[in-house]
C-alpha cells in the first residue's frame, strides 16, 4: 500500500484488515482458526473463556493436518548470524534449550 507516511500506511493497512472479513483474512486456513477469531472477538471483558472448547479447536487442526508435537518451536532454530545487528535496531533473543525448564521465569 502507498502512502507519505508510515503512519498513513499502517493506518490504511489497519483499515483494510478491518473493512475485511474474519473468512476473507483466514481464507486457506483450516475451518477452526475463524471459528477461534469469532469466539474471543464475541466475548465480553467479563466473560471467562472457554478454555477446553478452545483448546479443541487447535487439537483439532493438529490432528487434522497430522502436525505432531515435538516441542520444537522456531524461535529455537533462529541463528545468531540472522539477528539484525546494526546499531538501533530491536535484537531477537536467542534462546538455549539447555536451560529451559533449569531456570525459573522471571516477569
Amino acid at each position: 500500500m502507498k502512502a507519505k507516511t508510515m503512519k498513513e500506511k499502517y493506518e490504511k493497512i489497519m483499515e483494510k484488515k478491518i473493512s475485511s472479513s474474519i473468512e476473507t483474512l483466514c481464507k486457506g486456513f483450516p475451518d477452526e482458526i475463524p471459528a477461534f477469531i469469532h469466539y474471543t472477538r464475541d466475548l465480553k471483558f467479563d466473560d471467562r473463556p472457554d478454555y477446553n472448547f478452545l483448546k479443541r479447536l487447535f487439537k483439532t487442526i493438529m490432528e487434522k493436518e497430522k502436525y505432531e508435537l515435538d516441542n520444537e518451536y522456531d524461535w529455537y532454530s533462529i541463528k545468531k548470524s540472522d539477528v539484525n545487528k546494526e546499531e538501533g535496531k530491536n535484537y531477537i533473543l536467542i534462546i538455549d534449550r539447555e536451560k529451559i525448564g533449569k531456570r525459573k521465569r522471571q516477569y
